[in-house]
């Protein structure tokens, strides 16, 4: 029989808090689904992990593949997708019971091709506790629905905040048909594809639970934040906009790196100055903003935007620091 929703877990060495996610999944209150845990190449329990749990209830299955990354694994977990509505969770974060109950009926509510919901980070064994607990019922009347999500994106239409990440989220898997993860990209695949299912689909809609859990440890690539990863969200945002708006399309390059500048903001300038990296990766650093910035993709917002921005370039992130304590200090907690 054919599931209605399939989600997609990509898996590579993450047993530790494996069982956790697989629990969180088993305990949605709609239970037509099928679960697809594909293995990239791990050296750990994650398979024998997912096997065991297989045996006992069908609804969860093991696919195994030499490792090629999580980008190309997530594609292949829409290719294995029987369900009519896809959903994706990484090996360490948690859903609400409520997830894909609220999700659907919301798509259904508002013949949407998308859905999302609030989500909450904590860290490591800090569960989410009570959280997890029945939220309020959702009825629609506080739900935001759209019928031009790309121009929500880029005119701020609406005031609910727009993740970037594949987390949070249900489609509706005809919707996405022709979007792909960017194989190869190193962390912002989410990125590009979320601004790619954006695109397509005509319609979106959000509810105000909070029905997701990002969990953050020592572990994951946000905590470390290599510089890799940093130059990889900047060619994430190129890429959308090579791809989306370099050529005479609906919307113009300018709307886009207007929409964008707090994006770039964020994992282009103000994140690079939370910890030292070596010369070398911030000289590629700044090479990669002053490229953006001849390609008209970076938009000053603000003047201290702009100067934050110069100060980058010319290596002085000390000096980012001291000038906008509070900033980092709120995002020292984050992070």
């Amino acid at each position: 029989m054919t599931p209605t929703v399939s989600m997609i877990v990509p898996l590579y060495n993450g047993e530790r808090f494996l069982d956790a996610a697989l629990d969180s999944v088993a305990a949605q209150t709609f239970g037509d689904f099928e679960c697809i845990c594909i293995d990239d190449g791990g050296k750990d329990r994650s398979a024998e992990i997912v096997g065991r749990r297989a045996a006992s209830d069908p609804r969860f299955r093991l696919v195994r593949q030499e490792n090629v990354g999580v980008a190309t694994t997530r594609n292949r977990g829409i290719d294995l997708a029987r369900g009519e509505y896809v959903a994706f969770l990484d090996q360490d974060d948690l859903l609400h019971p409520q997830f894909l109950e609220f999700l659907l009926a919301a798509i259904r509510r508002h013949d949407a091709d998308m859905a999302a919901c609030r989500s909450q980070d904590f860290f490591s064994d800090d569960g989410p506790g009570d959280r997890l607990a029945p939220v309020a019922p959702c009825d629609g009347s506080d739900d935001y629905a759209s019928r031009e999500p790309m121009e929500d994106y880029l005119y701020r239409t609406s005031s609910t905040p727009l993740m970037h990440s594949v987390w949070a989220r249900l489609y509706r898997k005809s919707s996405i048909a022709g979007c792909r993860f960017p194989d190869g990209m190193y962390g912002a695949d989410d990125y590009v594809f979320t601004m790619r299912t954006l695109s397509a689909a005509s319609s979106f809609c959000a509810v105000p639970s909070t029905l997701h859990f990002h969990r953050s440890h020592q572990d994951n690539v946000t905590s470390a934040m290599p510089m890799r990863y940093i130059l990889s969200m900047l060619d994430g945002v190129e890429l959308v906009a090579e791809e989306l708006f370099g050529g005479a399309g609906k919307h113009p390059l300018s709307d886009y790196a207007r929409a964008a500048a707090k994006h770039i903001q964020h994992w282009g300038i103000l994140l690079p100055c939370l910890k030292k990296y070596p010369r070398e990766e911030m000289r590629a650093l700044a090479d990669r903003l002053r490229r953006l910035r001849r390609r008209r993709i970076i938009a000053f917002y603000s003047p201290g935007h702009a100067i934050r921005y110069w100060l980058v370039v010319h290596g002085r992130t000390a000096l980012v620091r001291r000038l906008y304590p509070r900033l980092f200090e709120k995002m020292r907690k984050e992070h």
